[in-house]
């Protein structure tokens, strides 16, 4: 790159990541058993009760892994 062209990266500064609300997330978690095809856990916000949960996370299987092989 020349020193005429300008950089296209948009950069971001630690505070551009910081989130945006002041919500205390309390998460709860349930193991779905399935007979036909692996277990799923899933992760969720523990205060949705009565509400229509739209946010989760879920794995299955090989998605797990020992914490001690990622560090």
């Amino acid at each position: 790159m020349s020193e005429s062209e300008s950089d296209p990266f948009d950069y971001v500064t630690p505070s551009d990541l910081e989130p945006t609300d002041t919500h205390d997330y309390e998460i709860d978690s349930v193991c779905v058993e399935n007979d036909d095809y692996p277990d799923e856990l899933a992760i969720f916000d523990a205060n949705s009760e009565g509400q229509l949960t739209e946010t989760w996370i879920a794995a299955t299987g090989e998605s797990f892994v020992a914490l001690a092989d990622w560090r």
